[in-house]
């Protein structure tokens, strides 16, 4: 991405986004995956538990990666549009 896409994407990530997302249900499930993975923390030896951590990364970079292209494709599709 550009410097001013950057921009832009966390821009809407921080003030934007957080408008078509239901905040009490967000919220609401933040805190049971959070509890789901104290919970599976505590029953997993320690290898296993870094492997689901490494687990858990990889899927936010995946989410990340899409996320980012989702915007870009959006961008270019405005683009387009003008």
């Amino acid at each position: 991405m550009t410097d001013l896409m950057e921009m832009l994407y966390n821009h809407i990530l921080e003030s934007r986004l957080p408008g078509y997302i239901d905040q009490a249900q967000f919220k609401l499930e933040q805190l049971r995956a959070e509890q789901l993975f104290e919970k599976l923390a505590s029953a997993l030896p320690e290898p296993e538990l870094l492997t689901f951590e490494k687990y858990q990364d990889t899927l936010a970079n995946l989410y990340s990666m899409e996320t980012e292209a989702m915007f870009q494709a959006a961008w270019r599709a405005f683009r387009e549009l003008a």
